[in-house]
């Protein structure tokens, strides 16, 4: 009897020491793990060196880590919690999940990840807002217009006269809004600035900048009719259309890939509440924005019985929905190991990029000429997002050094694969000075594709008086 207990308590002991042992080799790396992590993030800190100004989060993440190890599940739980309750905030602090050393660790931690990332995602899709306590001129309120959205804005084409002239107080509008009620007063149209996330403000006389019938702003989406037009249905003299050029723009920042959107989901209204419902309601619409992401513009039919005089049709309300869908939530993703690194995979949120092969080759000048293939894949797939990945191979590339800039793909790259939700893509650099290992590899991707829901209304649509 006695020899069974001493035998049960030296195993308990045994298991206890191990434990003691196994959380003291998870502490030593997890905070290695750190270490390298905050040195490739911050200003690549010596160990002596005092923590910088964010020491406070940094020290509660660093000990929240650690907390996730513990032996008792309640106190792994709490720390999951208040590093779920830190926000967004925290996730340039938290390691790569494959960087950590202990799997339970590393499951919780990107866990984490793609929870804070979603929220960092949808709160992204939302409008920005301008507030002015002052009035000020035009100039300075554009200038204040891209300080507080985020927006670029180019107002190279606008008259120093209008640039300089005084604008009143804004009150806090969102974004659109506030270009609604400006831009008209001083005569000034916005275009899309060509191979640019810029708008460019313009003269209303220039050409190309019409003006919409009619805007409806939802969110970060200005919606406008741009014309509206009856025509005649060939071989039926009983039937009409009611065509409509409709467009969506989503706000500049935002790296819309396409709208969504079903016939059978619009109808128009015309006087006294005539409906025209839409004229081939079984039609279903994929349209991308290309890479720019800036602006989609599409025809929409409504069907009426016999011929239509314009009093019959306007004023003419339009209501309807659609879905867009957006890039969001961009991270960094970084290979530091280009000599031996070939095979190795980072996953974030719902993309996960492989670097399959990495190939160096030296050239007369002393310079490296490299490629780089990598696999690219997005948990959302579908016949959607086949037809419209191109926007994949415009993700932005770059070989990072501590010293000297960081160098973008110059040799161009070349597509490999193209399944459903990925692509292979190989990029090649060119004049690349000293060691390989010198070098990071960086794959900056949307982590997130998110579907924003947009409701159509627009009141009151009429043909533009004609200008004097």
């Amino acid at each position: 009897m006695s020899t069974c207990n001493l035998n049960t308590n030296q195993t308990a002991r045994t298991a206890s020491d191990f434990r003691v042992v196994a959380r003291a080799i998870f502490v030593a790396s997890l905070m290695g793990v750190l270490g390298v992590f905050r040195l490739s993030e911050t200003s690549r800190l010596s160990a002596a060196d005092p923590i910088p100004p964010k020491s406070q989060l940094q020290a509660q993440v660093r000990s929240l880590l650690l907390e996730l190890d513990a032996d008792q599940r309640a106190r792994r739980q709490k720390a999951e919690r208040e590093l779920l309750d830190l926000g967004q905030g925290i996730l340039s602090l938290l390691p790569p999940p494959e960087l950590l050393p202990n799997h339970a660790v590393r499951t919780t931690v990107a866990r984490i990840r793609v929870n804070l990332e979603r929220r960092q995602a949808q709160e992204s899709v939302q409008p920005t807002h301008i507030k002015t306590s002052k009035p000020m001129t035009l100039s300075a309120w554009l200038r204040q217009m891209e300080a507080q959205t985020t927006n670029q804005i180019d107002a190279t084409a606008v008259p120093a006269s209008i640039a300089e002239s005084q604008i009143n107080q804004t009150p806090e509008t969102s974004f659109w809004h506030a270009f609604e009620a400006v831009l008209p007063e001083k005569h000034l149209r916005f275009q899309f600035a060509p191979d640019s996330s810029s708008l460019k403000i313009v003269p209303e006389t220039m050409p190309g900048a019409d003006a919409a019938w009619k805007v409806a702003i939802d969110g970060p989406f200005r919606v406008a009719v741009d014309s509206v037009k009856a025509r005649k249905v060939t071989g039926n003299a009983q039937q009409q259309r009611v065509r409509t050029e409709l467009s969506v723009a989503p706000e500049p920042r935002l790296r819309a890939l396409f709208l969504k959107l079903a016939a059978k989901d619009f109808q128009a209204t015309g006087p006294a509440g005539r409906v025209f419902p839409a004229a081939d309601a079984a039609a279903q619409f994929d349209l991308p924005l290309g890479e720019g992401g800036r602006f989609v513009r599409w025809n929409l039919d409504f069907a009426a019985n016999g011929a239509l005089s314009e009093a019959e049709i306007f004023p003419l309300k339009i209501e309807g929905k659609a879905m867009m869908q957006i890039a969001a939530a961009s991270e960094h993703i970084r290979f530091t190991d280009l000599v031996d690194g070939a095979g190795t995979a980072r996953r974030r949120g719902g993309v996960t990029v492989v670097v399959q092969k990495i190939q160096a080759k030296p050239q007369p000048d002393e310079t490296q000429t490299v490629s780089i293939k990598v696999l690219v894949a997005y948990d959302t797939g579908g016949p959607a997002f086949e037809s419209h990945r191109t926007w994949i191979f415009h993700n932005e590339v770059y070989l990072d050094r501590q010293e000297g800039a960081p160098l973008p793909p110059n040799g161009g790259f070349e597509t490999d694969l193209q399944t459903n939700g990925s692509v292979g893509v190989t990029y090649h650099f060119q004049g690349l000075k000293g060691s390989l290992a010198d070098y990071e590899f960086v794959y900056v991707a949307p982590t997130l594709i998110v579907d924003v829901p947009i409701k159509i209304r627009l009141e009151g649509i009429r043909p533009p008086v004609a200008s004097k």
